[in-house]
C-alpha cells in the first residue's frame, strides 16, 4: 500500500536529459514535421498551433483505501497542438539504445498525463462546488448533476485530451521489437482481450531513401548523416546535399555531436563557421580528408615531394595549393 505523500520511482523516470536532441525537437517547425511524417501519415501540422508544455509532470493518484500517492515524470519534449476546435498532447522521447520496456514506459508517460488531466478536472469541479455553496446557487449552473457525477467529480460532458508519444531512436542496431505493449506479454489464449497500445517509433538509422527525401533539407541532412555515417555512400550523400551541409544550423550539428560523439564534428563547429552563423561541414570534411591523406602518406614513408604530386592528382588542385596543404599537415621531425 502506498503511504500518503510518497513519491515512488517509476522505471525510466529521472534519466539524463539529452539536451541537444531535445532542443532540436523543441523547434516547432522540426517537431511539426517529424510528427506529420512519422505519426500522422503526412497530414500537415501547423507549427504556429504548437505550444510548449512543462516537461516535468506530476499527478496525485487516489487509492481505494483513501490514501494518495504522487507520480512524477520528466518528458524529453512535450507540446500541445491546439486548433481552437480541439487539443491534443504530443510528446517526443529520444533513445540512443533499445529499451525493451519502451512500450511500457510510453504507456506510463501517457497515463500520467491523462491522470493529471483527470485530477485537474476534479479540482475544477471541487472549486465550482465550493463557490456554488458559498453563493447559495446550483453547482456549475447545471440543472442536474447525477449522483455518479457528483461522487466521481467527472461529468458526462467532461473530456480528456488525447496523448500521443513518438519515440525517436538513433542507435545502430535495428529496432525490431518491442513495438507495442502486448510484445511484453507472456503468450496466452487471452492476450487479445488485454489492454494494448502501439508504440510510434522512428528508427532513424534504418530510414529508407524515399522516407529521407520526404523531409525538409535540414532534417534530411540530420537523419541522412546518421543513416550513411560509416558507409560507402556517406561522401555521396554529403555531396548531394552540399548546399545544406555548407551552412548547417547549430542546433542540427549539436544534435549530431551528441549522438555520434564525434570530435571531428566538434572541430568543424569551432573552426568552420559561416557568415550566416552556421557550420560548413562540407569544408570540414574536405579538410579532414586532406589531413588524413597527408598523414597516411607520411606514415607509410612517402616523401613530401611525392605526397604533393599525389595530392594534386587526388584532390584536383594546383601544385601551389597542394604544397600549402601538405606542408600544413606534414608533421615536422
Amino acid at each position: 500500500m502506498a503511504r500518503k505523500g510518497t513519491n515512488p520511482k517509476i522505471p525510466g523516470q529521472g534519466q539524463p536529459v539529452d539536451a541537444a536532441t531535445d532542443l532540436l525537437w523543441r523547434d516547432n517547425n522540426n517537431f511539426a514535421e517529424v510528427f506529420s511524417k512519422a505519426v500522422f501519415n503526412g497530414t500537415p501540422i501547423d507549427p504556429s498551433k504548437l505550444r510548449d508544455l512543462n516537461a516535468v509532470e506530476s499527478t496525485m493518484l487516489r487509492m481505494t483505501d483513501g490514501s494518495t500517492t504522487t507520480l512524477k515524470q520528466t518528458r524529453d519534449v512535450i507540446k500541445s497542438l491546439d486548433t481552437g476546435a480541439w487539443l491534443v498532447i504530443l510528446g517526443i522521447e529520444n533513445q540512443t539504445h533499445i529499451d525493451f520496456l519502451m512500450p511500457f514506459r510510453v504507456y506510463e508517460l501517457n497515463f500520467i498525463n491523462l491522470a493529471r488531466q483527470v485530477e485537474d478536472i476534479r479540482k475544477k469541479h471541487l472549486a465550482e462546488r465550493k463557490e456554488a455553496k458559498e453563493q447559495g446557487r446550483q453547482e456549475n449552473d447545471r440543472k442536474t448533476v447525477s449522483s455518479d457525477e457528483y461522487l466521481g467529480l467527472f461529468f458526462s460532458d467532461d473530456k480528456l485530451n488525447p496523448v500521443i508519444t513518438l519515440v525517436i531512436y538513433y542507435g545502430e542496431e535495428e529496432w525490431k521489437k518491442p513495438l507495442k505493449l502486448s510484445d511484453l506479454f507472456v503468450e496466452t489464449p487471452f492476450n487479445s482481450f488485454a489492454d494494448d497500445m502501439p508504440m510510434y517509433l522512428l528508427d532513424v538509422r534504418h530510414m529508407s531513401k524515399e522516407n529521407l527525401d520526404s523531409y525538409s533539407p535540414d532534417l534530411n541532412a540530420f537523419f541522412g548523416f546518421l543513416v550513411y555515417d560509416h558507409t560507402d555512400e556517406f561522401d555521396n550523400f554529403i555531396a548531394e546535399h552540399k548546399q545544406t551541409f555548407s551552412d548547417l544550423p547549430d542546433q542540427t550539428i549539436d544534435a549530431l555531436i551528441e549522438i555520434t560523439h564525434s570530435p571531428e564534428l566538434e572541430k568543424y563547429k569551432k573552426d568552420y563557421r559561416t557568415v550566416k552563423g552556421g557550420v560548413n561541414v562540407c569544408y570540414g570534411i574536405q579538410e579532414s580528408n586532406k589531413r588524413t591523406f597527408v598523414e597516411a602518406a607520411q606514415r607509410f614513408g612517402q616523401t613530401i615531394t611525392a605526397t604533393i604530386t599525389a595530392f594534386v592528382e587526388q584532390f584536383h588542385v594546383s601544385r601551389q595549393d597542394a604544397e600549402l596543404t601538405v606542408n600544413k599537415y606534414w608533421k615536422k621531425a
